[in-house]
């Protein structure tokens, strides 16, 4: 079977923020080190690099449902004028609490642990955001190809050359669907794997390139995060909430959180490691014990709801 071959210098694998952050900056260093040399610095411009961002959904942001509280740390380093550029920001935290908690009551913490204080950061979606990102990336004339799966790496001689896509028209059994269309070959001098955890190109690489030999084995989560909306002036917008204990048993890791993501939204989610160790555990359960019986009396409607991966 023949496949189209596709040619970039440099190929990012996933349109998170990672992968568009690192497009965005790749573009902007060749840009400036080309203008400096048009200027008169010594060197040879690069000229034209070929830089795409492939992601496996119909629309850069569709798979982005975390959180989220961004430290703006490294945004503002990439992009200075940020805000100016629209970057959609929500809120800015505004206050910060951390309870602990148990099945009849909860107890605030009298300080925010330092690995827990967000002061300074801002409350967005992260489907906003990395939409706006490849907006950006874009501008900067970065090809980014939605509905582009990585479905295997192409390696030779101990290197990766690049991916094969994902084969589209194929039934849920692998049969062909009579408007099947076999997957491009994506090839780049250098491929960056921005998939998040347990991505299906570097778990395959792990083995044959020994990424994995002598490191510390990854650790796994799992969020549910559902939209609560409420009518106006219900919502302290810029709040941020984190809670740990219940409903997770002592030697279980996890925790919630919730913020106020506007005055009529909160973002509610839980959070639950995948090395506990009773197997009736149900995530999706405890994160709706975790929000049941203590907002009653604001009766809020659920508008959407989702579950995530999540590796450290």
């Amino acid at each position: 079977m023949e496949r189209e071959v596709l040619e970039f210098d440099v190929q990012f694998i996933g349109a998170g923020p990672a992968g568009l952050a690192g497009a965005i900056h790749l573009a902007s260093l060749i840009a400036s080190r080309d203008a400096a040399i048009a200027a008169g610095a010594p060197g040879k411009p690069l000229g034209e690099v070929t830089i795409a961002v492939l992601e496996k959904a119909a629309s850069v942001g569709a798979h982005g449902i975390s959180g989220a509280v961004l430290d703006p740390k490294a945004l503002a380093e990439l992009i200075p004028d940020y805000r100016a550029q629209g970057c959609p920001i929500e809120s800015d935290v505004t206050r910060e609490d951390v309870y602990f908690m148990w099945e009849r009551g909860q107890f605030r913490l009298p300080i925010v642990p330092p690995m827990l204080e967000n002061h300074g950061c801002h409350i967005l979606s992260l489907g906003n955001l990395v939409a706006w990102l490849a907006r950006i990336a874009e501008a900067k004339g970065v090809l980014v190809a939605t509905e582009t799966p990585a479905a295997r790496a192409i390696v030779e001689n101990g290197r990766v050359l690049g991916v094969v896509a994902g084969d589209k028209g194929v039934n849920k059994q692998g049969e062909r669907k009579p408007n099947y269309q076999p997957g491009a070959e994506c090839r780049a001098k250098a491929t960056v794997l921005c998939e998040g955890p347990r991505g299906t190109i570097a778990r395959s690489l792990e083995g044959p390139l020994g990424l994995t030999a002598g490191k510390n084995a990854q650790v796994y989560s799992t969020g549910v995060k559902e939209l609560w909306e409420l009518p106006p002036g219900r919502v302290e917008k810029g709040r941020v909430i984190h809670t740990l204990g219940y409903p997770l048993p002592a030697e279980t890791f996890g925790g919630g959180f919730v913020y106020g993501m506007s005055d009529t939204h909160w973002s509610v989610g839980f959070v639950t490691g995948l090395d506990y160790r009773d197997p009736t555990t149900d995530p999706p359960r405890r994160s709706r014990k975790a929000g049941s019986g203590r907002c009653r009396s604001s009766q809020p409607t659920a508008c959407c709801c989702a579950a995530t991966a999540a590796g450290s």
